[in-house]
């Protein structure tokens, strides 16, 4: 993480958004942006993905199927886009993580 070549971190979050719950995952995080901004340098990319269960979401009606969904940091240390992994049947950032998290 402090290594000149890193480019960012990826946490892989389970629905009650675990790694927030582990030390060595909220140093990633703090490393990763808080403490880089601090001491001049430049945000580094926190990007967040997450698993969708099959059933856990509806589009149009219509189940959505299981599949992995990336909530991608855009650098500025705010703001974020979401990729989910089927493009046809996209899934939604599951709200059960983010609320988790959010505590």
């Amino acid at each position: 993480i402090r290594s000149p070549t890193c480019k960012g971190t990826v946490a892989v979050m389970d629905d009650k958004a675990s790694p927030f719950q582990r030390v060595w995952c909220v140093l990633e995080n703090y490393e990763s942006t808080i403490k880089k901004k601090a001491t001049g340098g430049t945000h580094r990319p926190y990007d967040i993905v997450a698993w969708v269960p099959a059933g856990s979401q509806t589009r149009g009606g219509k189940d959505v199927p299981e599949q992995a969904v990336l909530q991608k940091d855009l650098g500025s240390g705010g703001e974020v886009s979401e990729e989910a992994a089927d493009d046809e049947m996209p899934a939604a950032f599951p709200w059960t993580v983010g609320t988790a998290g959010a505590k």
